[in-house]
């Protein structure tokens, strides 16, 4: 009979000792990746169990700064200013910080009394229990929605409500009170008493303490003992909370550094301004700030502290320089620009600095003088002749890069050792990728000003007819230098082979023209067969030196096949509209006196021309369906251009 009296006991014990449940079952890891991301999109090993914390753990986890002091962010009876100084400040609630959108649930079976929207903390819900013959009330703030109604009787485990935040709050928490009050009108309970005071006063000194006190409990405290903890006296209550030294622990301040910084090797942020470089007074200006997470999907959460803007308010005037949320991934600033100077904006989070962006304000009709440049070049290795676009990008006296607005004065741009050929300045942005040198377009140095740039950028080719080094100059009408680049150097071509017996041709050829178009596509090696598709590059590029139009096609099927002798000899007498006439004199070469009238007519034109390949079967075999090489080929042209006088 004693034993199943000591049984029933110790089953009525456990029983007791679980009566009472936590509001959160799980909650997000207290990291930066974890916790700043929705509920939703969680993986599994961002989602623990909410660890236990009772009165008597208060001062052996006050210098857990990595776990508990980062999910039981304020405790009952202590400010946001310092850490977990328990009974030095005042603070009627417990904040448990976690993921948005974590479900939320109720403590105990009890009945909805106030189920609404509360200023100051956005939704709340307030649950009646009945505890040892009297009522206390269960206070859940900081909600996004509310799933249950007003005077609606709820289950204990039941889930009612999210996790999310409200006003200036810094991470997404809930905030969770314990009222002893027996008024059913005032919950959740503030300091009403003392209404004169600002919230910040309250909650950073020992005001309004007495009144805490007496109307709520330590909502920790009551679920560790199963809300025993109200039979105890204020006095006693005093007596039992643990002091903690502000001496021992890390403040506030640094853990909230530690989460910014976190927050920031686990999130990427980019700055889009709506002009790049200049704006006008009183022109409305933007720039948007977007912000995405590791997986580089949109962030659409609160902010572990505020985006701070700062400028100089003499010559701007923004809208919400201060914020602390994101949506969909962006926010929009905009701004009205005030007065005419160069002027900067500084973006930080906390006290980690993000961005800084240097604006310059004009006036709609205001010129600039020209004191500095800075060349951008494509591509970073240069070769002899091989022509590169650059981009001239003019500065003033701050260095500041003049783009969209007027400078004034006319400019030369030339070379220091006068080896360097330019091609004419763009000024239509359509022609970029089109534009090309050539003869006539090509002078040892650029005229320009301000109606020769693209919105004030001077793009270009130039190329190298030298591997000397070199500087490109800026100079003025009279010829004095301005400014200058830094020394360029060129590397001889790599392509030809010094062995091959077409090496003189293809320097030549590389110098006046085909190394402005082939020197990045194909190495000029001996064994380079040549197919249809290269054999349009090369003539059409010939043509274009030559300052023709290609009249005659190739036909495009079959592109990949490659090309005999006779059958780019065709082409390029076809292109070239040469007119052959009837010679009745048998070719010294033995392979073609069978072949066709017109191919023989061809190769006698092109033996009186002194004209023949240079292998070792030249000087009786032309070889008409042998497949020809890039450099026979480029030879062929070359020599024939020779012939022309070109």
């Amino acid at each position: 009979m004693k034993k199943i009296i000591f049984f029933l006991s110790c089953l009525l014990s456990y029983s007791v000792a679980n009566w009472w449940s936590y509001p959160l079952h799980e909650i997000a890891k207290p990291i930066a990746s974890c916790k700043f991301n929705l509920w939703k999109n969680l993986w599994p090993s961002c989602k623990i169990p909410l660890p236990k914390l009772t009165p008597s753990m208060y001062k052996s986890k006050a210098k857990d700064i990595y776990f508990y002091r980062r999910i039981y962010t304020v405790l009952w009876m202590w400010s946001y200013k310092y850490g977990w100084d328990v009974m030095h400040w005042s603070h009627l609630w417990v904040d448990i910080a976690t993921s948005k959108w974590t479900p939320v649930y109720s403590i105990w079976n009890g009945r909805v009394v106030y189920a609404a929207y509360h200023k100051g903390r956005w939704r709340v819900v307030v649950i009646q229990h009945r505890v040892n013959g009297r009522y206390v009330y269960s206070n859940y703030a900081h909600l996004s929605k509310i799933l249950v109604k007003f005077w609606q009787i709820v289950n204990q485990n039941t889930k009612i409500w999210e996790v999310w935040h409200t006003w200036n709050a810094r991470w997404n928490h809930l905030h969770f009170q314990i009222d002893t009050n027996q008024s059913i009108w005032w919950h959740p309970r503030w300091f009403r008493h003392c209404y004169w005071h600002s919230i910040t006063a309250i909650t950073n000194s020992t005001m309004c303490q007495k009144g805490a006190l007496e109307n709520t409990v330590d909502p920790l405290a009551f679920l560790a003992t199963n809300g025993a903890v109200i039979k105890y006296t204020v006095n006693q209550k005093i007596q039992k909370q643990p002091k903690i030294s502000r001496k021992n622990i890390i403040s506030r301040e640094e853990i909230q550094r530690q989460i910014v910084q976190e927050f920031l090797r686990s999130h990427r942020f980019s700055f889009n301004f709506s002009n790049a470089w200049v704006y006008y007074i009183w022109k409305y200006g933007s720039f948007t700030i977007s912000l995405k997470d590791r997986r580089w999907r949109n962030y659409n959460n609160i902010l572990p502290d505020d985006i701070n803007i700062i400028y100089d308010k003499s010559f701007f005037s923004a809208v919400s320089p201060r914020w602390i949320k994101i949506i969909d991934g962006s926010r929009k600033i905009t701004f009205i620009p005030r007065k005419a100077w160069t002027t900067f904006f500084t973006i930080k989070m906390w006290k980690q600095f993000l961005y800084q962006k240097t604006i310059r304000i004009v006036k709609k009709w205001q010129v600039l003088q020209v004191k500095h440049w800075n060349i951008v070049t494509f591509p970073r290795n240069k070769y002899v002749w091989q022509p590169a676009r650059w981009i001239n990008i003019f500065q003033d006296a701050w260095y500041m890069n003049i783009i969209r607005v007027p400078f004034a004065g006319n400019y030369k741009l030339t070379s220091s050792t006068k080896d360097i050929v330019f091609c004419k300045a763009w000024t239509n942005i359509r022609y970029l990728n089109y534009f090309h040198c050539n003869i006539y377009n090509t002078s040892k140095w650029i005229n320009f000003s301000y109606k020769d740039t693209i919105f004030g950028l001077l793009v270009f080719k130039f190329y190298s007819n030298s591997w000397k080094p070199s500087k490109l100059l800026v100079q003025d009408v009279q010829w004095k230098t301005i400014s200058q680049s830094r020394t360029l150097y060129f590397r001889p071509v790599r392509f030809v082979d010094p062995s091959s017996v077409y090496n003189p041709y293809l320097l030549s050829a590389c110098k006046r023209w085909l190394c402005l178009w082939v020197l990045d596509r194909w190495y000029l090696w001996n064994t380079k067969k040549v197919s249809k598709t290269m054999v349009k590059y090369i003539l059409v590029n010939m043509m274009n030196y030559l300052w023709k139009k290609l009249k005659y096609t190739i036909s495009s099927s079959d592109n990949t096949k490659y090309v005999t002798r006779w059958e780019f000899v065709d082409y390029v007498f076809k292109i070239l509209w040469l007119k052959i006439k009837n010679y009745n004199i048998i070719p010294k070469y033995i392979d073609v006196r069978n072949q066709s009238k017109e191919l023989q007519n061809n190769i006698v034109y092109l033996t009186k021309l002194w004209f023949s390949w240079k292998d070792r079967f030249a000087k009786y075999h032309f070889q008409p369906n042998k497949v020809i090489t890039l450099q026979e080929s480029l030879y062929f042209v070359e020599f024939l251009l020779e012939k022309f006088g070109r």
